[in-house]
């Protein structure tokens, strides 16, 4: 059976199936986000992670990572106007 397609030959399909060239490596980029789900930045302190895939589980995919401990501090700015409607503890 040729197992041929989509531009790669049957060698090049067969050795991805056994993994000739080992576990398939994928990049993942990580972001930091506020409670409403938007991108505050992108994190570059993470160490290392690992995915683990079951077909058969609820949840299809779950991730442990390790990252370096960091402080995100976020600032919010007022102009004079802003500030007279609003008490000290709002701020």
């Amino acid at each position: 059976m040729d197992l041929s397609q989509k531009g790669y030959s049957h060698e090049e399909v067969l050795a991805a199936l056994r993994m000739v060239k080992g576990d398939r490596e994928i990049s993942f980029r990580y972001f930091l986000l506020d409670n409403n789900h938007n991108k505050l930045r992108e994190l570059n302190t993470i160490k290392s992670g690992n995915i683990s895939m079951s077909a058969f589980s609820n949840i299809k995919r779950t991730g442990k990572f390790q990252m370096k401990d960091e402080s995100y501090e976020i600032q919010s700015y007022y102009t004079w106007k802003e500030m007279s409607n609003k008490e000290w503890s709002d701020l």
